[in-house]
């Protein structure tokens, strides 16, 4: 569910949603589900044998090129890599 659908659901606005959202967590709605996604990436990655594929797949990404970009730029290794080195 995106940010946007959670405004909408309390009744609010997105914009006053994202700053109270902000206010509270101190960071934006979408950076704190980014931040959600990576970790459990991670954590798959880590305790099970899943595919990348599949992982990508389970977390929302349209495949696995977009998930290892994702990946890569916010942990400097690729999932595989990252999967290799935390075993």
């Amino acid at each position: 569910i995106s940010p946007e659908e959670v405004a909408e659901r309390i009744g609010i606005s997105y914009s006053l949603f994202r700053r109270i959202f902000r206010e509270n967590m101190g960071t934006s709605p979408a950076q704190y589900q980014m931040d959600i996604r990576l970790q459990r990436a991670q954590e798959l990655l880590v305790t099970t044998n899943q595919s990348i594929a599949h992982i990508a797949e389970v977390l929302g990404f349209t495949d696995t090129a977009q998930f290892s970009t994702f990946f890569r730029k916010r942990q400097n290794i690729t999932p595989r890599e990252y999967r290799k080195k935390n075993r």
